[in-house]
C-alpha cells in the first residue's frame, strides 16, 4: 500500500518524489531522510534542472524508495515555499549559503521539527550553469553517480546517512568545498558546493559505504 499523502502532496511518477504547496506540515513518516529542493528565481533555476537535473533527481527519488522522499515546490509556489526555508532560525553565516539556490536540503525529521541550530543537515549546491570544460551528459553522469552513493547511505540500515555524509565532508578537497557548522557537540550542518567537488564527495561516500 502506498505511503498516505497529506492534501497538498502529489506522487510523482509513483517514487518517492512529491509536489507541494507549502513545506510546512511535510512529515518524514517511515523514512530516514527527506530532500527539499530548494529554489529562489524559479524559473531560470527550473530551466537549469530540467536540462541537467530534473532526470537523475527523478532517478535519485524512485531508487530511496522507502528510505527518503524528494519534495519540491510547485512553480507558483516556489517562492512562499523557500520562505517556509529562510524564516528557520539560521543563522547569518548559514542563511547566506541556504540562498545559494538551487539547491538540496537533507534534513532527518519533519520540516515542523526541524531547526538548523540544534538538528543536523546537509545542504547541497548545484550551481546555476555548466563550466566551460563540461556538457551536459558529464554533468548528468556526475550527479548520477554521487546520488548512487547518497541513495546507499540512506537505505543501508546499518548506517546513519548523515554521520557518513560528514564523515565523507572530511576529505580535504571536501573541505576546501564546503562549510561546516557545528550546532552541538557531534552535530553538524555542512553546505557542499557540489560542482566544486563531485568527484571527491562521491569517492568519499564510496570509501565510507564499503
Amino acid at each position: 500500500m502506498p505511503r498516505k499523502l497529506s492534501n497538498f502532496e502529489v506522487p510523482y511518477e509513483k517514487s518517492a518524489m512529491l509536489i507541494t504547496r507549502s513545506y510546512i506540515g511535510m512529515t518524514r513518516g517511515n523514512t530516514c531522510c527527506l530532500f527539499f529542493l530548494l529554489f529562489e528565481d524559479y524559473l531560470e533555476a527550473q530551466r537549469e534542472l530540467q536540462g541537467q537535473l530534473d532526470e537523475e533527481i527523478g532517478r535519485f527519488a524512485r531508487n530511496l524508495e522507502d528510505a527518503g522522499a524528494v519534495v519540491e515546490p510547485f512553480p507558483e509556489c516556489a517562492d512562499a515555499v523557500m520562505k517556509n526555508v529562510l524564516n528557520k532560525p539560521w543563522s547569518e553565516s548559514q542563511l547566506a549559503e541556504v540562498h545559494k539556490t538551487p539547491a538540496m536540503l537533507m534534513i532527518d525529521r519533519d520540516f515542523d521539527e526541524f531547526d538548523p541550530r540544534y538538528h543536523p543537515w546537509e545542504l547541497f549546491h548545484f550551481g546555476r550553469k555548466l563550466s566551460a570544460r563540461q556538457n551536459i551528459n558529464d554533468e548528468a553522469t556526475q550527479i548520477r553517480s554521487l546520488f548512487q552513493q547518497l541513495t546507499k547511505a540512506a537505505t543501508r540500515t546499518e548506517t546513519d546517512a548523515f554521520t557518513v555524509v560528514r564523515n565523507a565532508s572530511l576529505n580535504n578537497a571536501i573541505t576546501n568545498a564546503s562549510k561546516s557548522f557545528q550546532l552541538q557537540p557531534g552535530m553538524f550542518g555542512v553546505s557542499v558546493d557540489l560542482k566544486a567537488c563531485w568527484g571527491a564527495l562521491k569517492g568519499a561516500l564510496k570509501q565510507y559505504l564499503r
